[in-house]
């Protein structure tokens, strides 16, 4: 069902989970992260792995083509976020060489939330 990542960035815990996903023909991971009150949701990218503003743009038009990646509507509910406002408001965030992601302020998680996120988001890469 995937993997779990804990670490500390940025001077930061961060926490989060991933699974190997087939998406528009290609193998990605997809899952989730949270760290100081973000709950993002994330894909890597290996085969648009690179550092270049081209190599960024590509991995942005892939997720622009697959937003239910990135949909947060069946996540409110366990999550609780207080404005349910998705950011980076215009794009994606980036981590070079190949992660993407957007998040929602949801401060506080529980184990118990984060836990309901990961079957919610894994059910939904099933689908």
């Amino acid at each position: 069902m995937g993997w779990t990542e804990s670490a500390i960035s940025h001077g930061q815990p961060l926490v989060g989970w991933r699974r190997q996903a087939r998406v528009g023909g290609v193998e990605i991971e997809a899952g989730w992260q949270y760290q100081e009150g973000q709950f993002r949701l994330c894909v890597v990218l290996p085969h648009l792995e690179g550092r270049t503003g081209e190599d960024r743009d590509a991995r942005e038009e892939f997720a622009t083509l697959h937003p239910e990646l990135f949909d947060f509507a069946p996540l409110y509910d366990v999550l609780a976020s207080p404005d349910g406002q998705v950011m980076p408001r215009d794009g994606f965030g980036h981590f070079a060489p190949s992660f993407v992601y957007r998040y929602v302020k949801a401060p506080d998680l529980t184990v118990k939330q984060l836990v309901a996120a990961t079957h919610a988001i894994n059910a939904a890469l099933e689908a």
